[in-house]
């Protein structure tokens, strides 16, 4: 789920959603294509500051944005992923 402007939760099933992947779906030709993936991409990809990566995925500490993608990082680095 994620924040909406008014501060109440948007599903990930929601309409707001499925109209932001469904076209990426497509352009990518990953039918399956979740937005876990593209969050995980997205953190694992980004080269900026890791605080401003923390901010922009919304973790309070840091230790939860590098556990959670150290290893995705660490499989991409080998060639796996």
């Amino acid at each position: 789920m994620l924040p909406r402007r008014r501060g109440k939760l948007l599903r990930l099933s929601s309409e707001t959603i499925c109209d932001m992947l469904d076209p990426t779906r497509k352009t990518t030709a990953i039918p399956g294509l979740t937005f876990r993936q593209c969050r995980t991409t997205f953190a694992t990809l980004y080269d900026g500051d890791a605080k401003d990566r923390q901010a922009i995925l919304g973790h309070s500490r840091g230790r939860s944005t590098k556990g959670r993608f150290r290893g995705a990082a660490a499989s991409l680095s080998r060639g796996h992923g």
